[in-house]
């Protein structure tokens, strides 16, 4: 089952938006490639392949130039494969930021394209803020907002100024 709300946001032009991408000081290592393994309670829950990868020297960051290879499990089966471009990983926060473009394609047929994409793993939370389009079964989704708690299987879509919310269906 999948709730689904839809919403209108109001942004404030010149509000001050977090810049998950912004340098903290040179890196502690740096690699070519980095694959990651994410476990949690004994179960895999991400995989993925960090293309130029580097580990800051107090070792909180781990930041990336693209993913791919992304893979998220649901009881220990793939649910989705993922692809994206730079990306940000805060161990102190157990958070993810990931930039454009971003490529998500769930088991169940369900396909998410966005430009950035912030995930709590603590509470399975997602944020996505700018044009995205959503595609599941034959109902597609376009908006500027995507707020989703993944535990609850929500999603809430939004409005900003420019990018309505609009639903289209294939007969």
């Amino acid at each position: 089952m999948l709730a689904l709300t839809v919403g209108v946001w109001r942004t404030r032009p010149h509000a001050k938006q977090r810049s998950v991408f912004a340098q903290t000081g040179p890196p502690g290592i740096s690699f070519p490639t980095l694959n990651l393994y994410v476990y949690a309670g004994g179960s895999k829950q991400w995989t993925l392949t960090a293309v130029n990868a580097s580990i800051s020297d107090d070792q909180r960051f781990i930041r990336s130039q693209s993913i791919r290879n992304g893979r998220f499990y649901q009881d220990g089966q793939v649910a989705g494969r993922f692809t994206a471009g730079p990306a940000t990983y805060d161990k102190t926060t157990n958070d993810l930021d990931l930039g454009g473009p971003i490529r998500v394609n769930a088991a169940n047929g369900a396909a998410l394209r966005c430009g950035s994409l912030h995930y709590l793993f603590a509470t399975r939370r997602l944020a996505v803020e700018g044009p995205l389009t959503f595609t599941n079964g034959k109902s597609t989704f376009t908006a500027g907002r995507l707020d989703a708690d993944l535990s609850l299987s929500e999603l809430t879509f939004g409005a900003t100024p420019g990018q309505p919310v609009t639903l289209s269906t294939r007969t």
